[in-house]
């Protein structure tokens, strides 16, 4: 499992909207019918299959995870900050790297 997943459904346009406005190459998308949908929803609490859709869990840069349910615009706007900040630390890794050394 990547440490980002959006939980979608092909009916669902508002999860169409968030995988058309964001790059979710680091994010796994799962259809909520799933297994692994399941069971990724079932370790981290919800439940409810009724949750509003999309569902995005992230435990990438959190000590708890993170969910938000059905909250589209949030949902993009979080997944711009995290693909932003992967890149940004990738960018900046040597000088990190130099950091870690003092």
């Amino acid at each position: 499992m990547k440490s980002m997943v959006l939980i979608t459904a092909s009916e669902c346009n508002k999860c169409n909207y968030v995988k058309s406005h964001v790059d979710c190459s680091k994010v796994e998308v799962l259809d909520r019918e799933s297994p692994e949908a399941m069971a990724i929803m079932a370790m981290y609490g919800v439940y409810d299959k009724d949750l509003h859709l999309p569902i995005f869990i992230s435990d990438k840069y959190n000590d708890d995870a993170e969910v938000i349910a059905g909250k589209s615009l949030e949902i993009i706007e979080r997944i711009k900050f995290y693909n932003a900040l992967e890149k940004t630390i990738e960018n900046n890794k040597e000088t990190l790297e130099e950091l870690s050394k003092c």
